[in-house]
């Protein structure tokens, strides 16, 4: 019995340090999930919200350039609609006309 005496202790440390192991193990997974927080399923409505910063710019731009100064009386057209070409996008008041082109228009 006394030659085998260090096969015991031998064996002896290699069990206690799997079960060491094991136990080291466990302890990182238990803090792992320390922090985790769980809620009961629910069926509802999904919402989403986005943040963001930054520039807003059209995907299409067009500059007008006006033949005569004066006061918007009506707007034909809103946004996204469809136009084709020629159509009337806005009328000026005629009380705002310079006198010329009003009496031009009166004719």
């Amino acid at each position: 019995m006394k030659r085998y005496w260090p096969v015991f202790v031998i064996a002896a440390v290699l069990i206690a340090a799997v079960f060491g192991f094991r136990y080291f193990r466990s302890q990182q997974a238990m803090a792992a999930t320390a922090d985790l927080q769980t809620a009961v399923v629910e069926r509802g409505k999904l919402t989403a919200s986005i943040g963001a910063t930054g520039t807003v710019r059209a995907n299409q731009t067009a500059v007008l350039a006006w033949q005569t100064m004066g006061t918007i009386e009506t707007v034909s057209v809103k946004t996204g609609d469809t136009i084709d070409e020629g159509a009337v996008l806005a009328s000026l008041k005629q009380s705002s006309l310079p006198t010329a082109l009003s009496r031009r228009s009166m004719t």
